[in-house]
This record gives C-alpha cells, structure tokens and sequence, in this order.
C-alpha cells in the first residue's frame, strides 16, 4: 500500500506542476486536481483496470467506500461498477490527500498562484500525510 499511495502523493505534485502559473482559491485545489476525471466520469477509462486496481488494493477501497457513504450518501458498488466507483474514489482519495497536506497553511480561503515555492510546501506538506489519518 505504501508504494501506490506514495504514487498518488506523487501524481498531485505532477498535477500542481502542470498548473503552474494559474491562480485559484486553495479550498478549491484539491477538487480541480481531479477536475478531468470528474468532467469524463472515468480515471482510466477501462473497466478492467479499474477493476484490478480496486481488487489489489481492496482494503483501502473499502476505506474510501466508507468515507464516500458517510460524506456523501453515496453507495456505488465496486462490483457492479467498477469504473464508476474508482473514479469516485480517485477523485476522493486525491482531494482529502491534498486537503489533509495544507490544511495548516494560512491562506485556505484566499487566492493564490500556483507556483514553485507553494509547490515545494505542498511537496514537503505531503511527506507527513498518511493514508490511514486520511481515511
């Protein structure tokens, strides 16, 4: 679980670099991370993958389905739609990783720019988040 969870932390750093320069509201981020996930409804885009990756990290996923049911009200079944839950959990999993690495920054309600230094604190924020103080 380590390696795949370092990998998303990882993927929210790409994604942060890849929106260098654009300014946004910080309470906003972590949602816009996933923000062509949620528009397209798929993360992969393939049922199978999806699949396999929810059965290889099945306790996690379950984790997550918890959250989504006592967040949202929402009760996908990941065995009879598999594509639907993933991304609905990606897109979980992406946002509460990011918003649990700034949550002490100061200027949670404000408008900022996205830009090296404020990638490199989220970089560093991220190095103490932990999937389970997470979920």
């Amino acid at each position: 679980m380590t390696q795949w969870f370092e990998g998303i932390k990882a993927d929210i750093v790409d994604r942060l670099e890849n929106m260098e320069g654009r300014e946004i509201y910080l309470c906003d981020l972590g949602f816009e991370l996933t923000m062509e996930e949620n528009v397209n409804g798929s993360w992969y885009c393939s049922r199978a993958r999806a699949w396999e990756e929810i059965a290889a990290h099945v306790e996690e996923y379950g984790e997550v389905a918890e959250y989504m049911r006592d967040n949202f009200e929402d009760n996908t079944n990941a065995l009879l739609e598999p594509e639907l839950f993933h991304v609905k959990a990606m897109i979980a999993i992406y946002e509460q990783t990011f918003n649990a690495a700034v949550s002490d920054f100061d200027e949670w309600n404000e408008e900022i720019t996205i830009d090296a230094a404020f990638i490199d604190r989220v970089r560093e924020a991220l190095e103490d988040v932990d999937f389970n103080t997470v979920f």
